[in-house]
């Protein structure tokens, strides 16, 4: 193949290079001026990588040198431009700071981001955050697939004339501690941030790395925070369906608003023709699109709503129109309180805002009572503000909510305490509510600032059946994590509502119904029975 002679050709430049900087510093000194002008020059002709037994042969060593191909050499090409546009002055800055990248699984991003935070440091000394799922995925001592343990690779395969003072093969782990690289001074310069709602609310960096940013639970809470906190965001990731934060950001990317990458199996040489058809055998169409083809629309198998849809438009509240919340309460500070504040007209039902709470149920009872005793978010703040201009709600909640007790009280209590009263389905079969749930799907328009609740929505799924088990039939129940919050209390509406429509089968229920005096302020209920 024509890249396996280059390889060839790049390894004997590189020895030509670095033996004639073992004999004369002036060669060093020109050696780092070119890298610190074109960091192609120092990827290809000082970095390593291992190698991959699937594409090159074995009569090559395990460390070998890095090869850029064309989609890799403009994506770093912009993005160290992106990078660099921040330090221009403001007259001068002509193209955007940010970038956006979508890609097939496996075209070496991983590898590039780590080159990045390197060069960006040796040669520029800049600081770099990059922000990943899991812990485990980022640092593992001596585990090539680990973030950190890229970046210790390269290290070691650096000469050490081209490292910082304090950054040889023998110190540099002195100063540099699990997920964190710093100076010999201890101040950071590559550090790891966790994919929390609360990460990186402090410090500031040169640019900051979203890896798999499709697959974050709280991205977009992670992204309002780290937009005033670094001038540059590269994000990337292979898709996981619409309507989540990453897919925002491609809406903006494709309005040229931010930079804008594709990143397509076909571009690697060696993934050929021969190649997809050898690897696709064994693959869902969802793996597919979801792995390979850059495709949204199946990007994720064994959806709970499948038919679920998005509309481009914010819903404004009509005061004419019942008003409705609906919410899934956390028991014992596990999980968010997942609120969607929803308004129907004839068959159709909008959901105007949603937001999570992560609180008591007491104090989330007191915020639906309108007398908030915690410190709200910025998006939390700007839910309260809407909400308490709106007139009193039919509250509909958990049937459990009834009896779980929470310290000396049960859920149920605590809103009763404040003059609220949950209303509850009365089906409490799981499979039941999602039937009953899919048929009223189509009726759904949800605005399009809720994001949130549409990526959980979009993304809840049933467990895949792994190929080492015995079972052979579907899970019934989707699986519980960041999605369910929302979905269960999607689910407990439906279902209440549907009940109501059909009460003349079923025992009498009533509903409570609060008023305000706007001249006293004095709370009362009324009650009205279905």
């Amino acid at each position: 193949m024509e890249h396996l002679v280059q390889l060839e050709e790049n390894i004997k430049q590189r020895a030509k290079y670095l033996t004639e900087a073992v004999k004369s510093d002036k060669v060093k000194q020109t050696l780092i001026a070119i890298c610190e002008k074109s960091p192609e020059f120092f990827f290809e002709f000082f970095l390593c990588t291992d190698r991959n037994p699937w594409l090159i042969p074995d009569k090559y060593w395990n460390i070998i040198p890095f090869l850029l191909f064309d989609f890799q050499k403009e994506y770093l090409e912009d993005a160290w431009n992106a990078i660099l546009m921040w330090s221009l002055p403001v007259n001068e800055r002509t193209e955007p700071t940010d970038l956006f990248s979508e890609k097939s699984r496996q075209m070496w991003f991983s590898w590039m981001y780590a080159w990045l935070q390197l060069y960006a440091y040796i040669f520029h000394d800049m600081k770099s955050l990059y922000i990943s799922m899991k812990s485990d995925e980022v640092d593992r001592n001596w585990d090539i697939k680990s973030h950190f343990e890229k970046i210790r690779f390269m290290i070691r395969a650096l000469p050490k004339w081209i490292l910082p003072e304090w950054l040889d093969k023998e110190s540099w782990t002195e100063h540099n501690k699990s997920m964190v690289i710093s100076r010999g001074d201890w101040t950071w310069v590559i550090k790891w941030e966790s994919a929390n709602p609360n990460a990186w609310r402090w410090g500031t960096t040169n640019f900051t790395i979203f890896d798999e940013m499709a697959f974050m639970q709280y991205a977009q809470a992670i992204n309002m925070s780290i937009a005033s906190s670094t001038p540059c965001r590269l994000f990337n990731s292979t898709p996981c369906w619409e309507w989540n934060e990453y897919y925002r950001m491609r809406k903006l990317a494709l309005e040229w608003k931010i930079r804008y990458h594709k990143c397509h199996w076909s571009e690697n040489p060696f993934y050929t023709t021969e190649w997809y058809n050898w690897r696709v055998q064994w693959m869902t169409p969802e793996q597919i699109a979801q792995e390979l083809e850059i495709d949204y629309n199946l990007a994720l198998e064994g959806r709970v709503y499948p038919w679920f849809r998005v509309w481009n438009e914010v819903i404004k509240y009509d005061y004419s129109l019942p008003l409705y919340i609906f919410m899934d309460n956390s028991h014992w500070w596990a999980d968010p309180h997942a609120i969607i504040i929803a308004q129907k007209k004839e068959h159709k039902i909008f959901i105007i805002d949603t937001c999570e709470f992560n609180c008591s149920p007491r104090q989330m009872a007191e915020i639906m009572a309108k007398q908030p005793s915690i410190t709200m978010t910025n998006k939390q703040l700007n839910f309260y503000n809407k909400y308490k201009e709106m007139k009193t709600p039919i509250f509909i909640s958990d049937c459990y909510d009834t009896h779980t007790t929470v310290w000396d009280n049960t859920i149920f209590g605590y809103y009763q305490n404040v003059w609220i009263f949950l209303n509850i389905p009365w089906n409490r079969n799981k499979k039941e509510q999602i039937q009953i749930t899919k048929s009223n799907i189509d009726n759904l328009i949800v605005s399009e600032i809720c994001s949130d609740f549409s990526s959980a929505i979009q993304n809840s799924r049933y467990p895949e059946i792994k190929e080492n088990t015995n079972r052979t039939t579907p899970a019934l129940l989707p699986i519980h994590d960041w999605c369910s919050h929302y979905r269960t209390a999607l689910e407990y509406w439906v279902v209440w509502l549907s009940e109501q429509e059909k009460r003349t089968s079923r025992p009498k229920q009533r509903v409570a119904i609060q008023k305000k005096n706007p001249i006293t302020g004095e709370i009362t209920n009324s009650y009205v029975t279905f």
